[in-house]
């Protein structure tokens, strides 16, 4: 994680996607969630990121996009942090 400057960085373990996540943490005490996908998936995420962002600017309730690119370890995007409940510990409920 060499690249990035967090205060706090925590590794997520859950999901369906094969991206290596974190929940950071920067120096002011604002929360994301960091993806890290392999370099050989740059277009595709670069495509996803933009959809994204189209979302979120026409008012689509999600986690707001705070950036994209490449680092040591392949290509990252950056989300708001949203808390709540893991979707897989709630919909069997």
């Amino acid at each position: 994680m060499n690249d990035f400057k967090f205060a706090k960085t925590a590794p997520i373990a859950k999901g369906w996607s094969n991206d290596k996540k974190y929940h950071v943490t920067d120096s002011e005490g604002h929360q994301y969630i960091l993806r890290i996908s392999s370099s050989d998936k740059y277009d595709s995420k670069k495509w996803e990121y933009s959809m994204m962002l189209q979302a979120f600017k026409l008012g689509v309730p999600m986690p707001e996009p705070a950036g994209f690119g490449t680092c040591s370890r392949g290509v990252y995007s950056l989300q708001g942090w949203i808390e709540g409940t893991d979707a897989e510990d709630v919909i069997p409920t």
